[in-house]
């Protein structure tokens, strides 16, 4: 399954400065409980605010500027492909990588896309999700960088989870071409 998983706030703010605006810590935590034990996709912006690999998920970045990782083979273990930098030069490269490596493997893993903003506009754009997990930030904060203005009509939820600060959804894409 490829989810999209982001955080925004009432406007669909999801970036001041190359960071996340705000310390929610219960939505850190539940990031971390939602993707680890899978692939994670995101952009190389994404990938330098963060710092470095996030452990126990396979990490695959998207950028034209780094060195692509389209020679890497599908037949190692999940835990040996997750020491490795995995980048490609296009989400669809991203994912089919991805999607091939859990058949090949017989694995029962989910794919997220976790930003940043360019990966999700076309990850909405060209519909290449079937579940989107949302945590709406219950707070308006300031920024730079937002998520597609999608409307969520279009879309079945299927939870809801209120928090603290936020509330998670979870939506199911009714368009995936899959």
């Amino acid at each position: 399954m490829i989810n999209i998983i982001v955080a925004f706030d009432k406007n669909f703010l999801i970036g001041r400065d190359g960071k996340i605006p705000w310390n929610i810590p219960e939505d850190l935590h539940l990031f971390k409980e939602k993707t680890t034990g899978n692939i994670i996709i995101m952009g190389r912006k994404t990938f330098e605010s963060i710092g470095r690999p996030l452990p126990n998920r396979i990490n695959i970045v998207i950028s034209n500027t780094l060195k692509n990782s389209s020679q890497i083979k599908t037949d190692i273990s999940f835990e040996e492909l997750c020491k490795k930098e995995i980048i490609f030069s296009s989400l669809e490269e991203g994912i089919k990588f991805s999607e091939k490596f859990i058949e090949e493997n017989h694995l029962n893993k989910d794919i997220f896309i976790i930003g940043g903003a360019k990966i999700y506009n076309e990850a909405i754009s060209k519909e290449y999700f079937s579940k989107l997990c949302i945590s709406h930030i219950k707070n308006e904060f300031s920024g730079d960088t937002f998520f597609p203005k999608i409307d969520l009509k279009n879309y079945k939820k299927i939870i809801e989870k209120d928090f603290k600060e936020f509330i998670y959804c979870e939506y199911e894409n009714l368009f995936f071409k899959k």
